[in-house]
């Protein structure tokens, strides 16, 4: 039997000693990878941020709304009216488009409607951009401007992926 001495006692074995050293550099190791790994974590943190905030997301939020609603394009969104998709006949009804004041520092609100001149029913599209963020949102709002009772209007789609990825 061998015994080593060391500055924390005495070891009775050269492979207990190796053991105890080998345990004592993984312990470290791990700690440096722990640190390295939250370091990059805060750095991505931080530039992810920072692309964010770029001015041009304006420009980019703008260009998918004028892309997804304007005359002749199949908007975001989808329903059955009667017995039709909407995707089949909103292309050729009246078209609209207003700004609105803005409401907030970073948004900017228009309503897109859609109207059918035949039967007076109207699809109001009242969308947000957001200036600070690649954002859009919409809501949507149905009526009826005519005396007579429109078609069933069912399985409304507020966003319409298949819609987004035709155009």
């Amino acid at each position: 039997m061998k015994i080593f001495l060391t500055e924390s006692g005495t070891y009775t074995d050269l492979k207990n000693m190796i053991s105890k050293y080998n345990r004592v550099k993984f312990k470290n190791m791990m700690n440096h990878i722990i640190l390295i790994s939250v370091v990059i974590l805060v750095c991505q943190t931080f530039f992810a941020v920072r692309v964010s905030a770029k001015p041009t997301n304006e420009t980019v939020v703008y260009q998918w709304v004028e892309h997804h609603f304007g005359p002749g394009i199949i908007p975001p969104f989808s329903f059955v009216y009667g017995t039709k998709k909407s995707s089949e006949f909103i292309k050729a009804w009246k078209f609209g488009g207003e700004k609105l004041k803005p409401s907030g520092s970073n948004t900017e609100e228009a309503i897109y409607t859609y109207s059918d001149p035949k039967s007076g029913f109207v699809v109001k599209c009242i969308v947000t951009c957001f200036t600070d963020f690649p954002e859009v949102e919409w809501v949507l709002k149905f009526s009826n401007t005519s005396e007579k009772n429109t078609p069933i209007i069912e399985m409304v789609n507020q966003t319409d992926i298949s819609a987004i990825l035709l155009v």
